[in-house]
């Protein structure tokens, strides 16, 4: 789980002026992670919302739309 109080990094010691290589490679990829949980965060908020409007409103128009191709159809046969 995500800690509510930061991300997790490597902060240089005081007695050097650096971090290692493995040190800045691994800080970068903790930054990567927390851009993607971000990105995947607004993904399924984007899908709810998507299965929402798709629940609440296009199910019931293709249910009308099926409704008034039957009507169409009598409607040519009695033509």
């Amino acid at each position: 789980m995500h800690s509510s109080t930061g991300p997790l990094r490597i902060a240089p010691q005081l007695d050097q002026p650096g971090l290692s290589k493995g040190k800045k490679t691994f800080n970068s990829l903790i930054s990567s992670i927390e851009v993607r949980r971000k990105a995947l965060a607004d993904w399924q908020i984007a899908s709810e919302a998507y299965r929402q409007t798709l629940v609440t409103d296009c199910l019931p128009l293709r249910g009308t739309f099926a409704g008034l191709q039957k009507d169409l159809l009598y409607a040519l046969d009695s033509a």
